[in-house]
């Protein structure tokens, strides 16, 4: 098994020499579509990458904890919330998401894009608050028929979003298994959805 110092060096390896290019500097537009259900709060991201959507929220009107396992991600991010003028609503935390905790309830929102943790699922629901939302966006399997040496463990099946979420209010859900890069179309799968408010 990888451990995280082996996946941490790999992926600031990766963001130091450029290759990754996390969306090219645009914010992702799953969460943009979704504006008018954000209301503001305490929101996580999950391996934030350079920060463009953790950003886009402190922008909006949300404090934010953006994590990541690569430091080199990180200081892009912060550099990229300093040149925004709003670093002051932002923490930015070193982390794998297999290891880090919060407790039950805290976040207003819980937002990730291109990233899966099976085990870890059931976990990042309990930390929402009720009534608060998680918006969510990531690669299904069709992606194993376009890159099949992709660990099919970080790749959604069908279906598992909503199976994910099915005891909240989905609001809003996807899954296209198309990949017309021209158009903008990648194999991922999306989802919108609310905790139930406590009785």
């Amino acid at each position: 098994m990888v451990g995280s110092r082996e996946i941490q060096t790999k992926w600031d390896q990766l963001y130091q020499e450029g290759r990754i290019s996390r969306h090219r500097g645009n914010t992702h537009r799953w969460l943009t579509t979704h504006k008018r259900w954000l209301s503001g709060g305490l929101a996580l991201e999950i391996a934030c990458g350079r920060g463009w959507d953790a950003i886009w929220l402190a922008q909006h009107g949300y404090r934010v904890i953006a994590t990541d396992i690569s430091r080199r991600a990180l200081q892009l991010a912060r550099r990229a919330a300093h040149a925004a003028g709003i670093e002051e609503r932002m923490i930015f935390l070193l982390s794998n998401v297999q290891e880090v905790d919060f407790l039950p309830a805290t976040f207003d929102l819980l937002l990730g894009f291109s990233f899966w943790e099976r085990k870890k699922a059931p976990v990042m629901k309990a930390w929402v608050k009720p009534g608060g939302l998680i918006l969510y966006e990531t690669l299904n399997s069709g992606w194993l028929d376009f890159r099949p040496g992709v660990n099919p463990e970080h790749v959604l099946r069908p279906g598992e979003l909503s199976a994910w979420l099915a005891d909240w209010e989905i609001i809003d859900q996807k899954e296209m298994m198309d990949w017309r890069e021209e158009e903008g179309i990648r194999p991922v799968n999306g989802i919108l959805a609310r905790k139930p408010a406590e009785k």
